[in-house]
């Protein structure tokens, strides 16, 4: 309601804006009235959009708080075993895919989508087997990233060329083994710690140059849960 409100006095200072102007056109004299009049109501117009802008970045900010929160709540929970990782698996991928689609990194968005996907495949596993390790042979694993380099240089190309978004082939990279890495984790494969810590240092510095802080700073976390995770440093666990 609050936001409306502003829209609409936004209007209505345009609108007494072009009324004075006309008064001006058909009555030259009280052209110096025209000006000051014009300068208070573009100043109270960007007054306004200013309060608007304010808003809409303190949302954006709690978005990411809490999209930060689950996401790692999850991972310290998964690498402890407990059976409520997949909860804040399920909403912190939601809400910073939001994010992710209004800062234009479409691939992650995508990403978070697949998290979201993923996440409901780990709870089936987790109710059929546990948190039982499974053996992923060396060769599968050259054959996932093999082909994973190809679809990142496709995604890559096609992000590039079709849309507006700022780092199409980092963003590819991320999104491309971070699903692979994301699938393993799911069914328990030990290995995929070292896919999120390739990951997780790319993504470090991408969320960085787009001035996601908090996101940021998220995945320099996640590099030290997946290395503990991979080399049972007891850091969480």
């Amino acid at each position: 309601m609050f936001i409306k409100l502003l829209n609409q006095g936004r209007e209505s200072e345009f609108n007494n804006i072009s009324h004075t102007h006309n008064l001006v056109t058909q009555n030259q004299p009280t052209g110096c009235y025209f000006r000051v009049t014009s300068v208070k109501g573009v100043l109270s117009y960007f007054r306004r959009m200013a309060v608007l802008s304010i808003l809409s970045n303190r949302r954006e900010l709690v978005l990411e708080v809490l999209a930060v929160t689950f996401n790692l709540l999850f991972t310290f929970l998964y690498l402890r075993g407990v059976k409520e990782c997949f909860i804040f698996g399920l909403l912190g991928p939601l809400l910073l895919g939001i994010l992710c689609f209004r800062r234009k990194l479409y691939a992650e968005t995508f990403l978070q989508i697949i998290y979201i996907l993923s996440t409901i495949i780990g709870l089936v596993n987790f109710s059929n087997t546990g948190f039982s390790a499974r053996e992923f042979s060396g060769t599968n694993h050259l054959i996932l990233i093999s082909s994973g380099a190809v679809i990142v240089f496709i995604s890559g190309y096609f992000l590039k060329k079709k849309t507006d978004a700022q780092l199409p082939y980092l963003d590819s990279v991320t999104t491309v083994y971070g699903i692979i890495g994301t699938i393993l984790m799911m069914f328990f494969i030990h290995e995929n710690w070292l896919y999120f810590i390739f990951i997780n240092a790319i993504s470090i510095f991408m969320y960085y140059k787009r001035k996601m802080v908090l996101s940021s700073l998220m995945y320099l976390l996640y590099l030290v849960m997946s290395l503990d995770g991979y080399f049972y440093l007891g850091i969480f666990t």
